[in-house]
């Protein structure tokens, strides 16, 4: 049992705000996670730089100088500095880099720091000069604001100069501006506009409603799977644009609190590539912020994905704050109604906190589709994804293997769940739901066994 006597505040988090986010929800408690993403991002930032001394690495002298470079221009545009911090693929790269050096490994480049530097002097209109390392390849980049080509250079870096004006010119070749508005612009464009003058900047796809998330095709850390997509051109981004638009329409408009929590949390859409005639999404632990798809078939679909995604943002955000697991490393598998693999407890924990989501969005969609195909369909999403949550929350919950505050969590789930079962099912799509489920259930033990009952 859980003690009644529940902690005012937990790892900073208001108590109320943890139990809104057991529940499914956030609201506030979502900005606070958000804020301690940005914090980490910060450290590991700072970690570079530290390790990089520490271990006596060739590039501790650039480090330390694009460090100070970075520490200048957030005191001239603090917000701009905020936005390359907290972006995705920072995270990314700073935790490999501070690993790397860690390790010994003389390969790592701490000098990276220095695109940072640029990409926020970009952003905030700071004037700034920085060396800032050239990849193998030739390319230069600035992360959220995109990738100079200079294949031909000698020397391993080349100089950023950013006028006040937020235009730099780079490696005294390729001249980029802020660029303007639209609902499909790059953060910075080639001056004169020609894509192959080796500039390829980062886009923002505006979404409606003051939603405009970075689409992510070029930086080499965005996500970490080998199903990231290359460079779309003009014209696919725009069919994706237009479907994740409408998706967006959907969310906003059934899904209010889901769409608040997306706002809150997403910054970058990166594309996947499809498996097969399926769809895929995902989220990774060091590049929050991200949600990595496949494209959307719909627009219903679109809003799916995203209410499915920010789940796992929430929660991987929550496990950085809270140990809910006591062996994260354990090595017993469980039974999940959405997976044909037999899952570790992390990896149940998560995917029952991603169909609370998915239930809780078929719960108010099935009341929006007009036609009876669809109703049913929705229903029966409805059903499953609800009963198979609540499977897997009482799983959870036996399993002797989590912590309090893992417990308190899964419980509080579990009490949603169980309210939900008292919603009335149109009988057809509940009986589809079940057999779906048994079918699911049988596959998995011919390949398996049968699961292993907790407790």
């Amino acid at each position: 049992m859980v003690a009644d006597d529940v902690p005012r505040r937990w790892h900073g988090i208001p108590a109320g705000h943890f139990e809104d986010l057991a529940r499914g929800g956030g609201g506030a408690a979502v900005g606070e996670l958000v804020a301690a993403q940005h914090s980490k991002h910060a450290l590991l930032v700072r970690a570079v730089v530290d390790e990089a001394v520490a271990h006596g690495h060739p590039g501790g002298g650039a480090a330390e100088d694009a460090y100070a470079a970075l520490t200048e221009v957030q005191r001239r545009a603090p917000e701009a500095v905020a936005a390359v911090v907290r972006y995705p693929a920072t995270g990314a790269w700073a935790l490999r880099t501070a690993q790397r050096l860690r390790a010994g490994d003389g390969a790592a480049v701490p000098g990276r720091l220095a695109g940072l530097a640029a990409a926020a002097a970009v952003r905030g209109a700071v004037a700034l000069s920085v060396r800032v390392p050239r990849e193998p390849d030739g390319t230069v980049h600035l992360p959220s604001v995109g990738v100079a080509c200079l294949p031909d250079g000698d020397g391993a870096g080349v100089e950023v100069e950013v006028s006040g004006d937020g235009s730099a010119l780079i490696g005294g070749r390729v001249r980029v501006r802020p660029a303007g508005g639209g609902p499909v612009r790059a953060v910075a464009e080639v001056v004169g506009g020609s894509a192959d003058q080796g500039w390829t900047g980062v886009r923002m796809v505006g979404l409606g409603g003051g939603f405009s998330p970075v689409f992510d095709d070029v930086e080499p850390f965005r996500f970490p799977s080998g199903e990231v997509r290359g460079r779309l051109a003009e014209g696919e981004l725009g069919e994706w644009a237009g479907t994740l638009r409408a998706g967006w329409e959907v969310l906003c408009r059934v899904h209010p609190e889901t769409a608040s929590e997306v706002v809150t949390a997403v910054r970058v859409l990166t594309p996947l590539a499809a498996p097969g005639p399926g769809t895929l999404s995902g989220t990774a632990r060091e590049t929050f912020g991200c949600v990595a798809l496949s494209r959307p078939p719909d627009a219903v679909a679109a809003a799916a994905m995203l209410a499915h995604e920010i789940q796992h943002a929430k929660l991987t955000a929550l496990m950085d704050l809270f140990p809910f697991v006591t062996s994260p490393s354990s090595d017993r598998r469980f039974y999940a109604p959405w997976r044909d693999d037999a899952r570790p407890v992390t990896g149940l924990l998560h995917g029952a906190y991603a169909h609370l989501g998915v239930a809780g969005f078929w719960r108010r969609q099935r009341h929006e589709e007009a036609d009876p195909a669809e109703v049913t369909a929705a229903h029966t999403k409805f059903a499953r994804w609800r009963d198979g949550a609540a499977e897997v929350t009482a799983q959870l919950a036996a399993s002797g293997l989590l912590t309090p505050a893992g417990l308190r969590f899964v419980l509080g789930m579990a009490e949603v769940l169980e309210g939900w079962r008292a919603d009335p099912v149109p009988a057809e799509a509940a009986s589809v739901a079940r057999r779906a489920a048994e079918t699911h259930r049988a596959a998995w033990i011919r390949r398996h066994g049968r699961p292993v009952v907790p407790g």
